[in-house]
């Protein structure tokens, strides 16, 4: 699986880099990934309390992708965690919903 990773408005450093891959690969064995792409990005808006940080977590897989994105976290790595935890969850219920209609299809 490719593992793209784009930072906008964030000073790309080694840690975050490693922390996507690992979280990226993590979710390699839930289905066929063919790719991830990572944008993280602090928006020019003016905000109450502090810059809040987005995290946009696109997965590629055959048939259709998933998109997960987490906006308005305050630290990058919770909202990295916090966005892989969405597509998480959002790989496994595509895969168990897809698993669900191929046991009930009745042959013809």
């Amino acid at each position: 699986m490719t593992v793209q990773t784009v930072f906008r408005h964030v000073s790309a450093s080694d840690a975050l880099e490693s922390a996507i891959r690992a979280r990226a690969e993590q979710l390699e064995p839930l289905d066929h990934i063919l790719g991830c792409r990572v944008v993280v990005d602090r928006p020019h808006r003016q905000h109450r309390q502090g810059n809040a940080i987005q995290v946009r977590v696109e997965l590629s897989r055959r048939g259709e992708d998933i998109v997960a994105s987490v906006e308005g976290q305050t630290g990058v790595e919770a909202a990295i965690d916090n966005a892989f935890d969405i597509a998480r969850r959002r790989l496994e219920d595509l895969t168990d919903s897809h698993r669900a209609r191929t046991r009930h299809q009745t042959p013809t």
